[in-house]
């Protein structure tokens, strides 16, 4: 008989009771914390008189086994200062009970209305993007869909008060029938220019929505290694297209971001070479970071992967994992001046406790030559390592302590029955049977999988982990989520948010915490009208139009030698897009100015870098639009 000797039991004890006492910290919430972040919760698209309102989508009779599957996404939203006042306080969102996109005013501006276009039963929209593409100063509206390319809305000179009259339908790109769950814009090769990325979901032509449709279209060939979905894009802004004022230069672009089911996109300068990366969230399948090496009207990507490591699983690897990516966030979470990606998977305990990750920047991008990315996973370290089954995700710091919350939108499909066993042995066919839908368990309406779950608020704590604090959602706490948009609405540099739900009412939280600290706010835009030709700061908002400066970067110096770090974002996540403007919470700090340095790219394209002083409030700052001072 097998016998084990004194030491090698007193090890094994060790070893239990350590790994056990490892377990205890890791799974507790971090330490109760004071909550003193409180919102009034708005609902901002009642259903009061909408008899016409649908709670599934009709979709191609091969889906019907899983019609309530393929119903689980369109929900989205997006705040800005759409109509120039200064302010972002204008929403844009999608009800996919109504398959429309409507735009109003949060405080009473103009009465709501609904974007006009061609959108037909076979075409839903899934998500809209503001963004100033034709270089104007006023904001037009990017629209992204199941069944054809993403419609511009050009948003017209005479425009005030804004309505449906304000904007013109614009063929932007070829239309072919594509499937896009998220779209952002940034200066993808340099040249002065917003470029378009697009995220796709089902592969083209698939006819998803076509109930009438013959075709027999596929779903995914693998649970963790899907790479047969939709065909990613990548546009540049041209003046020289012609009829379109992007060109698909997609040919160009590493297989690595092409393939896969993305549902999230980001794109953010993360070595700080004056080039946005980007970051695809791929459901049922790697992840992917490339990095961004490219020139005017060129575009060249290396791809990056984690470093494998003894203690680190294959699936927790950032461009090998294979967990079921939905939405990302860039945030520097630690304030050292690098951006940290944020990533939702699905993380719910006794259901699929995959983990959402953390990856935090090392910032020795010296392993980029090797192609590896300089990120460490330390989402379990953190707290932010689980909640339930998450779509977008956001940050900000919502009471101005100086340490940022993260909130995530959670929930798949809400019903009667529970069908979260019938998923799980889905996971285990074989993956030949798998890409067929007539192979799945019925998913259909009254099926529940995570569908009576807490979208997540993150609070951190005095050591730094973060436990979820989802009380602050009110009525909403229990709908499924799908995106978050984040502004500062009324400016009195408290951040709100606005939570788009699947088949449902959806939310708008004004901010009404009473204890908070000092903010740092800054607008940053091109000075196209203003024919300055050297940067100038102006304290407050300024309702001068603009045509922000998206991409560009400003790290913040702190007396305590905190960096702060931020990027004019251009819509990356999942179906959350959030305003322009950068916002920063500094606690208890009180000084009148902090050095910082701004980055940016001037109009024709040349990297602008200048060393200036901001303070604490908001203030605009306006950059000449050629080649001035540094």
């Amino acid at each position: 008989m097998l016998t084990i000797n004194s030491t090698i039991k007193k090890f094994i004890a060790i070893m239990i009771s350590t790994m056990l006492l490892l377990a205890v910290y890791f799974s507790k919430e971090s330490e109760a914390v004071e909550n003193q972040i409180e919102f009034k919760e708005m609902v901002i698209n009642g259903d009061v008189g909408h008899e016409d309102k649908k709670l599934i989508r009709e979709v191609n009779p091969n889906y019907r086994n899983i019609q309530s599957w393929i119903s689980s996404v369109g929900a989205a939203v997006a705040i800005n200062d759409i109509n120039g006042d200064g302010f972002s306080n204008d929403l844009c969102m999608v009800d996919p009970r109504f398959n429309n996109v409507t735009v109003q005013s949060l405080i009473g501006e103009y009465e709501k209305f609904q974007l006009e276009s061609t959108t037909k039963q076979t075409i839903a929209p899934m998500g809209c993007v503001p963004a100033d593409i034709n270089e104007d100063g006023r904001q037009d509206i990017v629209v992204y869909y199941w069944g054809r390319s993403p419609l511009a809305f050009i948003q017209k000179e005479t425009s005030d008060p804004l309505s449906s009259e304000s904007f013109q339908p614009k063929e932007i790109v070829e239309n072919i029938e594509m499937y896009s769950n998220t779209l952002t814009f940034s200066d993808i090769d340099g040249d002065g220019h917003l470029d378009m990325v697009v995220g796709n979901y089902f592969p083209d032509a698939s006819e998803v929505l076509n109930k009438n449709s013959v075709k027999k279209p596929l779903m995914q060939d693998s649970m963790s290694q899907a790479l047969n979905g939709g065909t990613n894009r990548i546009y540049l802004w041209s003046e020289d297209q012609g009829d379109y004022l992007y060109k698909d230069v997609s040919s160009q672009v590493p297989d690595e971001l092409l393939n896969g089911w993305t549902l999230g996109i980001g794109v953010a300068d993360l070595n700080k070479d004056g080039l946005p990366d980007i970051y695809a969230a791929n459901d049922f399948g790697p992840d992917r970071l490339l990095l961004n090496k490219s020139q005017p009207g060129n575009i060249d990507f290396t791809s990056l992967t984690g470093k494998k490591d003894w203690k680190t699983p294959r699936s927790e690897i950032l461009g090998l994992d294979s967990f079921k990516g939905m939405g990302v966030e860039f945030v520097d979470l630690n304030r050292d001046g690098w951006l940290d990606i944020l990533v939702s998977n699905i993380a719910e305990e006794y259901a699929l406790m995959e983990s959402h990750f953390a990856f935090i920047n090392t910032g020795e991008w010296e392993q980029a030559e090797k192609g590896i990315a300089p990120f460490e996973n330390q989402s379990v370290e953190l707290g932010l390592n689980k909640s339930s089954w998450g779509w977008d995700i956001k940050s900000g710091d919502f009471n101005n302590d100086g340490k940022n919350e993260v909130i995530q939108a959670t929930g798949f499909i809400r019903g009667e029955k529970e069908k979260w066993h019938e998923l799980q042995e889905l996971a285990t066919i074989n993956d030949e049977l798998l890409k067929y839908p007539n192979s799945w368990p019925k998913f259909i309406p009254g099926t529940d999988i995570s569908g009576k779950t807490e979208n997540a608020f993150f609070i951190q704590n005095t050591k730094g982990r973060y436990g979820n604090y989802s009380d602050v959602f009110g009525s909403s706490e229990k709908k499924v989520g799908r995106g978050i948009a984040i502004a500062d609405v009324n400016g009195d540099g408290l951040l709100d948010f606005a939570l788009a739900n699947q088949w449902d009412q959806s939310s708008f939280y004004l901010n009404k915490s009473k204890v908070t600290g000092n903010f740092i706010g800054v607008d940053i835009a091109y000075s196209t009208y203003l024919n300055q030709d050297s940067l100038k700061i102006k304290e407050g908002k300024d309702s001068t139009k603009k045509r922000h400066a998206v991409g560009a970067s400003l790290e913040v110096y702190l007396p305590n030698n905190e960096i702060l770090l931020a990027e004019v974002d251009g819509g990356s996540g999942h179906s959350g897009k959030r305003s322009h403007e950068i916002h920063f919470g500094i606690g208890d700090i009180k000084k009148k100015k902090y050095p910082a340095r701004i980055k940016w790219r001037d109009v024709n394209g040349v990297l602008q870098e200048k060393n200036i002083e901001v303070t604490p409030g908001w203030q605009t700052i306006w950059l000449p639009m050629e080649k001035g001072e540094k």
